[in-house]
């Protein structure tokens, strides 16, 4: 992922000892270690960088652990994005989002969205600056899958992964 998404991640790379894959995810570095066992930075799917922890076997029998694991993963849950960026090209994106609303089946927000007028071209654009409100929709494991912007009184839906390029960060 060298130039994209998780660049500016601490990471060293993977031992010999670490696994190439963890399910669906093709490892690329290690990102650190500690006493429930050691996080890497992964490629999903989509090529987005995901962080996978592989914990340690000796402490799947043990309760204190699962319940103290129970709540990093409760609280991992309540991170929300402050960006999203849909297309390609990265020209659609929403910045400083906040959220008055977020549950396990969607979730409403209002940012700021970039409109470009593309003359003379999308990247030589002077940037108009309009809030925009994000709705998100259709969780399927545990990732929404739909997504309506509004801004300047224009409803425009995305679903993930056909239309919605690009991830939330």
């Amino acid at each position: 992922m060298p130039g994209g998404r998780g660049h500016w991640l601490a990471r060293t790379p993977l031992r010999d000892a670490d696994p190439a894959q963890v399910g669906s995810y093709g490892l690329t570095a290690r990102l650190g270690a500690g006493g429930m066992g050691v996080v890497y930075l992964a490629a999903a799917g989509n090529g987005s960088p995901v962080a996978v922890k592989v914990l340690r076997p000796e402490l799947s029998g043990d309760a204190e652990f699962r319940t103290r694991f129970s709540r990093e993963v409760a609280a991992l849950t309540r991170v929300k994005p402050t960006e999203i960026a849909f297309s390609g090209d990265a020209t659609n994106v929403v910045t400083g989002i906040t959220w008055s609303s977020w549950t396990a089946t969607g979730a409403t927000g209002t940012g700021t969205s970039d409109i470009d007028n593309c003359v003379p071209s999308c990247a030589a654009a002077s940037p108009n600056y309009v809030t925009a409100t994000i709705t998100l929709s259709d969780p399927v494991n545990g990732r929404f899958t739909q997504m309506t912007e509004t801004r300047n009184g224009t409803t425009t839906s995305y679903t993930y992964p056909g239309t919605w390029a690009q991830s939330a960060s």
